[in-house]
């Protein structure tokens, strides 16, 4: 529930059409953190880098994107990102 609502709060997807890349934003580095251990323990693959004062965890990978999507529920959004890539 955590991921989801962060990412819903903070999230983004670009157009899959020009490139892929999700960023999540996030404030501190602990909760990046724990965002990253729990999609690690889930086989979802993300980055960490810092940004001025704050923490983003990306990928460019649309295979990860699609996995971060289903593991947060959103299947429609899931068969919409793989239709367009």
């Amino acid at each position: 529930a955590l991921t989801r609502g962060i990412f819903l709060g903070a999230g983004a997807i670009n157009n899959p059409e020009k490139s892929n890349h999700l960023d999540i934003g996030i404030k501190t580095e602990e909760i990046a953190e724990e965002i990253l251990e729990e999609l690690n323990t889930n086989n979802i693959k993300l980055k960490k880098i810092q940004k001025s004062e704050n923490y983003h965890i990306y990928t460019k990978d649309g295979e990860e994107i699609s996995k971060l999507l289903a593991f947060i529920g959103a299947n429609k959004a899931v068969l919409e990102f793989e239709n367009t890539t």
